[in-house]
Order: structure tokens, then C-alpha cells, then sequence
């Protein structure tokens, strides 16, 4: 049995342009940890975790890219 569970704090900033960023052009980040656990608790989420395939080296270089496209 699967639920159906609000997830609003996951498409509010700045986790949803993070995601945006980070899943171009390949689906290669997800939400991991106690923020998932406690959105299916419907528990308060605190903070959040995000597991990628990028290194911090990686991530750095897309999130510049992305500030000077926005720019």
C-alpha cells in the first residue's frame, strides 16, 4: 500500500532550484536521510540531505553556471 503524502517543503527554495540544478541534464540527485523519513511521518522537517553523483568540485561549478545564466 503505498500513501499519498503532501510534499511541499521539497518545491520550496532554495531545495527546489537545488534540485533543478543539480538533475541536469541526468535524474542524479535525491533527497536522502531524515528529511525523507520525517516527511513520510509527516513529522517537522529540519533540515535537508541530498545524495548526487557530483563532487563538491562538480556541484561549485554548476551552481556558478546557473547564477551567471540567471544573470
Amino acid at each position: 500500500m503505498t500513501r499519498k503524502v503532501p510534499a511541499e517543503w521539497w518545491i520550496e527554495e532554495p531545495a527546489n532550484t537545488l534540485m533543478n540544478v543539480l538533475n541536469k541534464p541526468l535524474d542524479s540527485a535525491r533527497f536522502v536521510g531524515g528529511c525523507v523519513r520525517n516527511h513520510l511521518l509527516s513529522k517537522k522537517i529540519d533540515d535537508i540531505d541530498i545524495a548526487t553523483i557530483f563532487t563538491p568540485n562538480q556541484i561549485k561549478k554548476k551552481l556558478r553556471r546557473q547564477r551567471n545564466d540567471n544573470s
